[in-house]
């Protein structure tokens, strides 16, 4: 038999033709949505990119007697652009004027939208390496909620975990995640540098590839016209939309229903056991055994609107805060329960993100409230430094 003629030459160019038309079918298909200038949306892994350089500039401006650091971890609520100021630069400015034996402070924010608690286990071995001098972290009721346990729980994330922690965290519940042991071991091989970039390409140009499809499944189904079914799946939006978000004196609140999911399981009194306090005590541990002094605190939750609809009981409710405060001073933390200190008109919207009004300034009453506790934290850091007995390190209470 001559070799032209052989099965496997013949399999041989069958399966090279295939892989080069592939490839030139994604090429096109990457050259195209890049001239349609259509630009993908946000991965995990580059939301990842912007706190990994935030923890770059914390390691690179540790100094010897320079200014105390302070990390700000937290979610949309601490840094979203929908307020005037961000809390971490507010507390940045209420920091400047603080002086004790010759140190200052300084704020560096961690925080970042879709960040939740759980995010933050993923990252504590990350932020012990940048060593902060002090944490202030933000916790909330919503982080317990299927949404930000189950789809925004930022699995990426896991690649972070060391071996060993990866595999103590995987003695978890972590179904309740929607993760498993394999799912996680996926993520830790998705974290070395090479595959990294190309998983987040990857990810990326699968995102212009939808809205390329989008926008061709609405050119020809209506040449650019708005048709039937376009009209028919925009009301089915809006239905949605009403659904979940009615407008209460000009301004967005959930809806009933929406409420009850958007504080998830802390309205039905979380125990220590929940998976997010497991995950939370462990962080501490983490940050307790490098030393680093910690301060939590509870954000606000719209409560007086919360009570108007009837889905508060105020026993459960202060059993989940009792959890949460449990696990805190269990591994040394300070505890700041702010969940009830700003009426309805603070809040922007249904979300729980603030706004200032001519009455209250949430940042500043936020700030006023952790201010007394982190200063009394840098005080007991300089008077170790220069050798005189600490302060009673008393757990915070607010």
């Amino acid at each position: 038999m001559r070799f032209h003629e052989s099965p496997l030459l013949r399999v041989t160019c069958l399966a090279l033709g295939f892989l080069l038309g592939t490839t030139s079918m994604v090429g096109l298909t990457m050259l195209s949505t890049r001239a349609a200038s259509l630009e993908p949306g946000r991965s995990k892994l580059d939301n990842l990119g912007v706190i990994e350089s935030r923890l770059s500039a914390l390691a690179r401006e540790r100094q010897e007697n320079g200014p105390l650091r302070v990390a700000f971890l937290g979610d949309s609520t601490v840094h979203s652009s929908i307020q005037a100021q961000s809390l971490p630069l507010v507390l940045g400015q209420r920091l400047e004027g603080w002086q004790s034996g010759g140190s200052s402070a300084e704020v560096y924010s961690l925080a970042y939208p879709a960040l939740g608690s759980l995010s933050f286990y993923f990252l504590a071995q990350d932020i012990v390496a940048a060593k902060p001098d002090v944490i202030l972290w933000q916790l909330a009721f919503n982080h317990t909620n299927d949404y930000w346990l189950r789809g925004n729980t930022h699995h990426e994330l896991a690649g972070h975990l060391p071996i060993l922690d990866l595999l103590e965290f995987s003695s978890l519940p972590i179904h309740e995640l929607g993760l498993s042991f394999d799912t996680l071991l996926t993520y830790k091989l998705l974290a070395n540098p090479t595959l990294r970039s190309i998983w987040s390409n990857l990810i990326n140009e699968q995102s212009r590839v939808q809205k390329v499809r989008d926008k061709i499944q609405r050119t020809y189904s209506g040449e650019g016209q708005t048709s039937p079914e376009m009209i028919f799946f925009t009301m089915q939006a809006l239905i949605a939309m009403a659904d979940h978000v009615v407008k209460v004196d000009g301004h967005e609140r959930f809806s009933r229903d929406q409420s009850i999911d958007q504080l998830g399981e802390a309205l039905k009194g979380i125990r220590r056991d929940h998976i997010l306090l497991q995950a939370l005590g462990k962080s501490l541990r983490v940050f307790r055994q490098a030393g680093i002094p910690v301060v939590t605190y509870l954000g606000p939750i719209n409560i007086e609107y919360l009570r108007s609809l009837n889905v508060v009981d105020e026993e459960l409710l202060q059993a989940s805060i009792q959890a949460y405060r449990d696990v805190a001073h269990d591994y040394g933390a300070s505890f700041l329960d702010f969940h009830d200190i700003l009426p309805d008109t603070a809040f922007y919207d249904a979300a729980s993100h603030f706004r200032p009004t001519p009455s209250i300034d949430p940042n500043a009453r936020i700030i006023d409230g952790i201010h007394p506790f982190l200063v009394a934290e840098l005080e007991r850091i300089t008077q170790r430094a220069e050798g005189s007995p600490p302060g009673i390190n008393s757990q915070g209470e607010f």
